[in-house]
């Protein structure tokens, strides 16, 4: 049984539905804020033992002070009441006039009854459709309760005639990413622009292209971790039975958590050297692969050498990546062995560095320092003499 009680501002959903004529309606209970009676009258509206019979309960809250309550109720064009006696309601107690209808019906065993502290009166009715209501349509009837202090409290009965399947969307972006993602599905059911429908029953989805089932997962959520290109499906059914036809969003989900491979690197230096040293030129590649994103940039940092901290190499080849690169010929560089680490970035923006290319910068010119060995006891030599000519 679903119940609701007017002493909070609520919006309730009957879990029920009525079939006339082919047509789904559904019933929504729908509470109203209500002006602090000064006797505690606290009506509450819950749903009976059939789908469209209903009870409205009044109860004195009051610990000491009796009161007095009507029940007065606007019924639909099209609709009946039943299950009670009704008069048409009596502009009794100086109250407001109820609007001007022949609708507006009081019921006869509540209107002017005397409620003790604690005391309840209640009356079981039931609204009945015709048999011919208008396709996405809904149909008030309120229930306003009455003291003789004339505050009031309104209730709306509300039946939504609903054949429109619910709408949803989703904000999946198809921007690669490292990070966990969270697709939020929103889910509507208005018939027309502003108008509620039956309300949302289930959503239910898939993250790996298969076509959802009610069987599915089911949320407006989607958590998704682990590294993989999803395609979200999903649809959703509403509180009669109405059920979208299932969708698949405009954009997948790509989740790249695993960095490049940077392997095989070089440094080529000028022929006959194993050095370099101001004004050389010196062409550096590697072997670069990534997935699923793909290698986005490949640097080397050649600031050991007076260059760029980030100097692009170049793709040249299937994964090959290369670059030349000039030193200056009037620099402050040291001698002694540089290291120039590469960095490799994916589109997802991991990222991976690799040491192993390093070269030894020698600018100084060499020194000779010649020596000469002569024959033994000669201060100078002659035809077929042995001499040995060396030096450091």
């Amino acid at each position: 049984m679903f119940t609701l009680n007017t002493s909070k501002t609520i919006i309730g959903l009957l879990a029920v539905s009525l079939i006339f004529s082919g047509i789904f309606v559904a019933i929504k209970v729908i509470q109203a804020a209500h002006v602090t009676d000064a006797d505690g009258i606290t009506p509450e509206v819950t749903a009976g033992n059939t789908e469209n019979e209903y009870t409205v309960t009044l109860t004195n809250n009051a610990s000491s002070t009796d009161s007095i309550a009507e029940i007065d109720i606007a019924i639909p064009d099209g609709f009946t009441f039943s299950g009670v006696e009704t008069i048409t309601c009596p502009l009794s107690w100086g109250k407001a006039s109820p609007p001007e209808s022949n609708e507006i019906q009081c019921i006869k065993g509540v209107q002017h009854d005397h409620l003790a502290p604690g005391e309840s009166a209640s009356v079981t009715f039931s609204a009945t459709s015709p048999d011919a209501l208008e396709e996405d349509t809904d149909y008030h009837w309120d229930t306003t309760t009455w003291d003789e202090q004339s505050y009031n409290i309104t209730t709306s009965l509300e039946s939504v005639v609903d054949v429109t399947a619910p709408l949803t969307t989703d904000n999946a972006t198809s921007t690669w990413t490292n990070e966990d993602v969270t697709i939020t599905l929103t889910p509507i059911d208005n018939f027309v622009e502003h108008v509620d429908g039956s309300g949302i029953a289930n959503t239910f989805y898939t993250s790996d292209g298969n076509d959802p089932t009610e069987s599915s997962s089911e949320g407006t959520s989607i958590s998704l971790t682990n590294t993989g290109t999803y395609t979200i499906k999903y649809f959703s059914i509403d509180n009669v039975g109405n059920t979208e036809d299932v969708k698949t969003a405009e954009n997948q989900v790509r989740i790249d958590k695993i960095a490049p491979t940077i392997s095989t690197t070089s440094i080529t230096l000028p022929e006959g050297q194993n050095a370099v040293k101001e004004g050389d030129t010196i062409e550096i590649s590697a072997e670069v692969t990534d997935t699923p994103s793909g290698v986005e940039t490949v640097t080397i940092d050649l600031t050991p050498l007076e260059g760029d901290a980030e100097y692009s190499l170049n793709l040249t080849g299937s994964s090959t990546y290369s670059n030349t690169f000039t030193i200056a010929t009037s620099t402050n560089i040291e001698n002694g062995t540089k290291t120039l680490v590469i960095t490799a970035t994916d589109i997802a923006t991991n990222s991976t560095q690799d040491t192993s290319v390093s070269t030894l910068f020698d600018n100084e010119d060499p020194t000779a320092s010649p020596t000469l060995d002569e024959p033994n006891e000669q201060t100078a030599v002659k035809n077929l003499d042995d001499i040995t000519i060396g030096g450091t």
